[in-house]
């Protein structure tokens, strides 16, 4: 009981919290344009769902991966065949080297968030603050 107590009030605090700067605006500023982005997250599945929908978020994603099942490039490759997208067409944003490295296996840009520790930094992409420039960022890739 306990267990299933403190998970509930976790789920309510990330729903509650703040959400990353500029994060709205973006997915907002991305649905205009047409693009459609989908979530590739280490946490669980359902409990990204519900932050999803707690948000009022359902609209601007495609899809939500989490884990398990799969891992990040499975999930990334997985998305790419069922859209038949090319990786030059995709970029990643993410804030973990596993980010970093689903991209650059799948041979997708990655846009890393600044704040966050990238050991692979021989590998060039851009880094941003916040999401606010992204869609600026996104449309100056070939």
């Amino acid at each position: 009981a306990y267990l299933e107590h403190y998970g509930k009030a976790s789920e309510h605090k990330a729903i509650q919290a703040p959400s990353m700067p500029g994060a709205p605006e973006t997915l907002a500023a991305l649905q205009e344009e047409g693009i459609l982005p989908f979530i590739n997250s280490a946490r669980p599945q359902p409990l990204i769902e519900r932050v999803i929908e707690g948000r009022g978020w359902n609209n601007y994603f495609t899809e939500v991966f989490g884990s398990p099942p799969g891992t990040k490039g499975e999930h990334l490759h997985e998305s790419l065949a069922g859209r038949h997208l090319q990786p030059s067409e995709v970029a990643v944003v993410g804030d973990s080297e596993n980010d970093l490295l689903a991209a650059r296996d799948y041979g997708c840009c990655f846009v890393g968030l600044q704040g966050e520790s990238f050991i692979h930094a021989e590998l060039k992409f851009s880094v941003i603050e916040d999401l606010h420039s992204l869609p600026t960022l996104l449309a100056a890739i070939p």
